[in-house]
């Protein structure tokens, strides 16, 4: 049985920047087994973007979200630091949380939104 769709609310334009800074993040800093997924978890809708990395540690996590940061072994790819920055800017403005973790290599970006009810 299909499940009914959820509905958020969100800018039309911002959910596509989100979108093309959390691929462009995956391509860059990833190196291998890519994930891509949306879901729905109770009251929200989940998109979950996740990927094998070697340039990120677990010193990096809490400053990912800081604008102009870069990771140590980043730094010779020419980034900006804006990307992540911009995406917990815009899901935070549409009311929604942007988390990371890093688990034995594989990196992963939760953005998540309330679903309108």
């Amino acid at each position: 049985m299909a499940e009914a769709p959820a509905y958020i609310y969100a800018d039309s334009h911002g959910i596509k920047r989100i979108l093309e800074n959390l691929i462009r993040n995956a391509l860059v800093h990833g190196s291998g087994e890519y994930g891509f997924s949306l879901s729905k978890n109770g009251d929200a809708v989940e998109i979950t973007i996740s990927n094998r990395t070697d340039s990120i540690e677990e010193a990096d996590m809490e400053h990912l979200f800081d604008r102009f940061y870069t990771t140590e072994r980043s730094r010779t790819r020419k980034t900006t630091g804006l990307g992540l920055a911009i995406v917990k800017l815009f899901t935070e403005k549409m009311g929604g949380k942007a988390k990371v973790e890093l688990r034995e290599g594989i990196f992963t970006i939760r953005v998540v939104f309330p679903v309108v009810q």
